[in-house]
C-alpha cells in the first residue's frame, strides 16, 4: 500500500543532508505542485484560508513557529505549499526563504499522519 504523502516524505532523508537538498529541491517542487494537483479536494490553492483558519499568517515567522504536533493534514500541506508560493514569489530558493528543518518537521508530520 503506497502512504498518500510518500511522494513528498521521500524527501526527509534527502533534506537531511544539506548537499543533497538543493540538487533535489526541484524534484520536491515538481512534487508539491504534482499533489496538490491530484488532490484538488483538499483545496490547497486556498493555502492562505487554510493557515489563517489556524490563526497563522502567510509569513516566516508565523508558519515556522506553527506547531504541527497535532497538525491536521491539510494544515501542513497549506504551510508546505505557502513556503514555496513564498519561494516562488521572491524567485528564491524555498530553502533560503524557509529554514530547512522547518521543512523536515513539516514532512516528518505527514510521515506521522500516514502511519
Amino acid at each position: 500500500m503506497v502512504n498518500k504523502y510518500e511522494s513528498l516524505t521521500k524527501y526527509i532523508d534527502v533534506f537531511s543532508d544539506e548537499d543533497n537538498a538543493d540538487n533535489s529541491e526541484i524534484e520536491f517542487i515538481n512534487d508539491i505542485m504534482k499533489f496538490v494537483d491530484d488532490n484538488p479536494d483538499m483545496e490547497l490553492n486556498n493555502y492562505y484560508s487554510i493557515l489563517e483558519e489556524n490563526r497563522l499568517r502567510w509569513d516566516k515567522r508565523s508558519m515556522e513557529n506553527a506547531d504541527v504536533t497535532d497538525a491536521s493534514e491539510e494544515l501542513v500541506m497549506a504551510l508546505i505549499v505557502g513556503a514555496f508560493r513564498a519561494a516562488d514569489k521572491s524567485d528564491a530558493s524555498i530553502f533560503s526563504v524557509f529554514n530547512m528543518a522547518t521543512i523536515i518537521k513539516w514532512l516528518d508530520r505527514l510521515d506521522e499522519i500516514d502511519k
